[in-house]
């Protein structure tokens, strides 16, 4: 419903419906599975949402993506990207690391003397 109220625009503001409708239809044709409907929502809506396991997995390991890529290029990382692949595993595995990541978020961010504790 929020689709139809908020449709797609182009660069000059017009509603690019033909973009809108194929759009929707490929993120509506996977809703029969839940962890490839969160996928094709993440990639191709930037939509994320958190009510299933499945959905965070997603979103975690699009953000250790992003970290990796950010590594290959050669750019500056995001300081939060040991938390990211922490959760990524914990979800992956099902272990509880988010206290782990999060710790070692803070610990790397001192040892870069980013945070003066």
């Amino acid at each position: 419903m929020h689709g139809l109220v908020h449709t797609s625009k182009d660069d000059e503001g017009n509603t690019n419906w033909g973009a809108w409708a194929a759009k929707e239809l490929l993120a509506n044709g996977t809703g029969g599975n839940p962890i490839v409907r969160d996928i094709a929502a993440h990639f191709l809506d930037g939509r994320d949402y958190s009510v299933t396991p499945e959905a965070a997995l997603v979103t975690s390991t699009g953000q250790t993506g992003y970290d990796a890529m950010l590594v290959l290029a050669g750019q500056p990382l995001s300081t939060k990207r040991v938390k990211h692949a922490a959760t990524t595993a914990g979800y992956a595995f099902g272990l509880r690391l988010g206290q782990a990541g999060a710790t070692g978020t803070f610990l790397w961010v001192v040892a870069d003397g980013d945070a003066h504790p």
